[in-house]
């Protein structure tokens, strides 16, 4: 598709994009034209063609024996790409950088940092991330301040995003 010219966006989750392979995968994929975002997770896993045909993949877990369901007509596509944009506008967008070039970027973050965002990523609560590190809720907060501001986004959501895109999430 990409070859001939039709535009692709694809959403993949932040441990998806961490799997062996995917990053050499998802870089084929963009030097062949097609816009890759990161998102902390992706609630469907579906292909939308033309604003008219959805096909969504209906198996549970890796059982491809349930194999894909194909819906026609506009109506429940744009459903579905609501949907879509909704995730979309939250992901960053991924950006390919070498091996090095994420060392570099881990060497910036204290390990304490990098746990914070670690947990923050599993969907942690404050007050057990605080508990875990053996701080109090508002050193945390104040940590979590400083680590949006250092990541350059402006939420803890967006911080967790752009953690996992530079590699900084275990």
């Amino acid at each position: 598709m990409l070859a001939r010219g039709a535009r692709c966006r694809m959403l993949v989750s932040s441990s998806a994009s961490r799997r062996p392979g995917a990053g050499r995968y998802l870089e084929a994929l963009a030097g062949a034209g097609a816009e890759v975002r990161v998102a902390v997770s992706v609630p469907l896993h579906l292909m939308i063609i033309d604003r008219e045909l959805t096909v969504m993949w209906a198996g549970i877990g890796t059982d491809r024996r349930r194999g894909d369901v194909a819906m026609h007509g506009p109506l429940i596509a744009s459903c579905f790409v609501q949907v879509f944009e909704h995730t979309w506008t939250a992901a960053a967008p991924r950006i390919p950088g070498d091996p090095a070039r994420r060392a570099n970027a881990v060497q910036e973050y204290t390990p304490q940092e990098r746990e914070v965002l670690t947990l923050l990523a599993t969907g942690a609560k404050d007050e057990s991330i605080a508990r875990r590190l053996g701080v109090s809720e508002r050193t945390l907060r104040r940590l979590m301040t400083q680590l949006v501001e250092k990541l350059g986004v402006e939420s803890r959501f967006a911080a967790g995003v752009q953690a996992a895109r530079l590699g900084l999430v275990d």
